[in-house]
């Protein structure tokens, strides 16, 4: 079934700079989708739009099949969450106390979290790996602590679809290894995972489809192996890139000279 679908969208800038143009997606449930493509493509704007953060010109957003303007605020936030890139907060949290917030969604206004909210908050840092930071002050967090940290924030909201901005940017090799785990992990259970990636290998191993978006068009789509050819990465980045495929594992890489 079709959680989300975006169907021919547009969105442009105040002063008309186009950003997406008749860009059509659909997420099914329980899929993992990789969106690749350089900076300045329209990937952030595209999440945005999926999150209904921002209004396309033209086009339609669907959620469950049913237009996403048609969901309330509280109900969005229960079936979608979004990993950003980078978040500021400007209160001295503890790491528990802000993953708790995920829970909001959950709960009456003003309300407090419960016990079963905190052991949920609790899996979620386990999930990450850094259950071990559960009481330190997230001032004191390492940059890939934080981005573990974002990512447990969004377990706890429960989503049905999980949205990442640059998931993986800031985490050494052994912890992009963890979240790719955990993200496979997470469509295996039925959550739609759909996140923004530069890296054309965490992707082609995490992801079941890719696609690749350039100047607000996405230019191809389909499985890994289809889709991560040394001609079709050549059209969208501009330079040539070899590209080697070991079973299902690929190796990406470039000559210097």
């Amino acid at each position: 079934m079709s959680l989300l679908e975006l169907r021919c969208v547009d969105f442009a800038w105040p002063g008309g700079r186009g950003v997406l143009d008749q860009l059509s997606l659909t997420v099914d449930q329980g899929s993992m989708a990789a969106i690749l493509g350089p900076n300045g493509a329209g990937k952030t704007t595209l999440l945005d739009v999926c999150l209904g953060w921002k209004k396309p010109q033209a086009g339609g957003v669907f959620l469950q099949e049913r237009p996403l303007s048609s969901f309330g605020r509280g109900e969005r936030g229960r079936l979608m969450s979004l990993v950003p890139q980078h978040e500021n907060v400007r209160f001295d949290f503890s790491v528990t106390e802000y993953v708790l917030l995920g829970r909001a969604p959950h709960l009456r206004p003003l309300a407090a979290p419960g016990k079963r909210d905190l052991a949920i908050a609790m899996e979620a840092l386990e999930a990450t790996g850094i259950v071990h930071l559960a009481l330190r002050s997230i001032a004191r967090l390492s940059g890939g602590e934080y981005q573990l940290m974002l990512i447990a924030r969004s377990l706890a909201q429960e989503p049905s679809l999980l949205l990442l901005d640059e998931p993986a940017s800031q985490l050494d090799p052994a912890n992009q290894l963890r979240v790719v785990r955990m993200l496979r992990t997470l469509a295996s259970r039925g959550i739609s995972v759909l996140y923004t990636s530069h890296n054309p290998q965490t992707a082609a191993v995490a992801a079941d489809t890719i696609h690749l978006l350039s100047d607000g068009r996405l230019r191809f789509s389909g499985p890994p192996q289809e889709v991560l050819t040394e001609r079709n990465l050549l059209e969208v980045y501009g330079v040539p890139l070899h590209v080697v495929w070991a079973a299902k594992n690929p190796h990406f890489y470039w000559d210097v000279d």
